[in-house]
């Protein structure tokens, strides 16, 4: 039997990877099922998944495939059988830090902030907010994970310290204290045990270092500047407007599964346990950071409406966000809140306990992809990242009619 410690660290860790009411960009044609492309891209979804399972028995879980280009609309699904795999909802995990992205965007191109400008000018001045280097780290600096914010989700508080958590993940311990498993974590607590422990990850603009922390310190700046919850920010300027019902951001603790239809999550762990559900999740601790919920033809909508000037985001803004620079991690080029890998396009990742996931709009092509699968391999997660990046390699050659080379994917990382 898994460990009552390895499931709260699999809930709890991310993979260190990675105007307002205009009209939606034109979805392109659908296809229908039995056609050669649709046959085509099954079989690259169905081999896909063979390798990222790699033929285990004991291997839960589902690939979702949708992709959208001038050859058509097509969506395909392995593993698991899936009921309307275009709508089911799952969670998109670190794809959330590009709405966070374009919300603090919006708010720099509505004159409400600067990303240039010192976090300070825009946090609370209360004790919790007092965390390092607070006066020296930029927005643009959080934007592209450079401000050195310590991550609770991702790093141990040093073992040093006189402290019950001391040497664990924050979240790791917060969540098995009896009767804490549907602890709602706030703002205030969160950057409190980073701002009483002085703790933080390099000094601001030393190196890449992928920090959730820092993107939920974000959606702080978010609640301060719009005087609005950040969930309630998104829903508002951008949700509601473009008709976007399948997407939401669980944010209380209680909040552990999200409403029908949503697929179950699978975190596969060495056997003999293999694959254990964990669709239960505490999302109050990834706020800003990884607690998207949405649904792959959602996913594809709003990547394509940001990256074309239809989400409300001028295309001077959404330039600014797409201007990435170089990284050792998978995540390979990093803009403001963007991923970009070459062949694919621009988009961005997410790795969670039962979510793992691939968007990529190709701004030259016209073409989207989103592929998740709703099962963790912690036994190989690189592996499962690159395996989805393959398969939407070949999926968009196919629909491109030419070769994308995927060798470069692997290039410079440096686990």
């Amino acid at each position: 039997m898994v460990s009552k410690t390895l499931l709260l660290l699999l809930l709890t860790a991310s993979l260190l990877l990675p105007g307002c009411g205009s009209s939606p960009a034109a979805a392109l044609p659908s296809s229908p099922a039995g056609t050669p492309s649709a046959a085509s891209l099954q079989k690259i979804s169905d081999q896909g998944w063979a390798q990222i399972s790699k033929g285990r028995a004991d291997f839960r879980g589902s690939l979702v495939l949708h992709i959208e280009s001038l050859a058509g609309s097509y969506t395909v699904s392995s593993g698991d059988a899936i009921h309307d795999p275009d709508n089911v909802k799952t969670r998109m995990a670190s794809n959330t830090k590009n709405f966070t992205a374009c919300a603090i965007m919006l708010l720099e191109q509505e004159g409400r902030l600067k990303i240039d400008d010192s976090i300070d000018r825009y946090l609370p001045q209360t004790p919790e907010y007092q965390i390092p280097n607070r006066k020296e780290i930029t927005i643009r600096q959080l934007l592209g994970h450079r401000g050195g914010v310590f991550d609770l989700t991702n790093a141990p508080v040093p073992a040093g310290l006189a402290q019950p958590y001391a040497g664990q993940r924050y979240f790791e311990y917060l969540y098995a204290l009896p009767g804490n498993a549907e602890h709602t974590v706030s703002f205030d607590e969160m950057f409190g045990v980073i701002a009483t422990n002085r703790l933080s990850l390099s000094e601001p603009g030393l190196r890449y270092q992928y920090s959730n922390g820092g993107y939920s310190l974000l959606a702080k700046i978010v609640e301060q500047v719009s005087g609005l919850p950040y969930h309630e920010f998104l829903q508002q300027r951008f949700f509601a407007p473009h008709g976007f019902s399948h997407t939401s951001l669980p944010h209380l603790g209680s909040d552990q599964t999200p409403q029908a239809p949503f697929l179950r999550g699978y975190a596969y762990v060495a056997p003999p346990d293999g694959s254990v559900d964990i669709t239960r999740t505490n999302p109050s601790g990834q706020v800003g950071a990884g607690n998207l919920v949405s649904s792959a033809h959602e996913l594809a909508q709003w990547y394509r409406l940001l990256f074309t000037g239809g989400l409300g985001l001028s295309r001077t803004t959404v330039a600014r966000m797409m201007d990435t620079l170089p990284n050792d991690q998978i995540s390979r080029f990093y803009g403001l809140g963007v991923v970009y890998t070459p062949g694919l396009g621009y988009g961005h990742d997410g790795t969670l306990p039962g979510a793992v996931s691939t968007c990529r709009y190709d701004p030259d092509s016209g073409t989207v992809v989103v592929i998740y699968s709703n099962t963790l391999d912690t036994t190989d997660m690189a592996g499962e990242v690159f395996g989805l990046y393959d398969i939407a390699a070949e999926a968009k050659g196919l629909m491109e009619g030419r070769h994308i080379d995927n060798s470069e994917f692997r290039s410079g990382y440096h686990p």
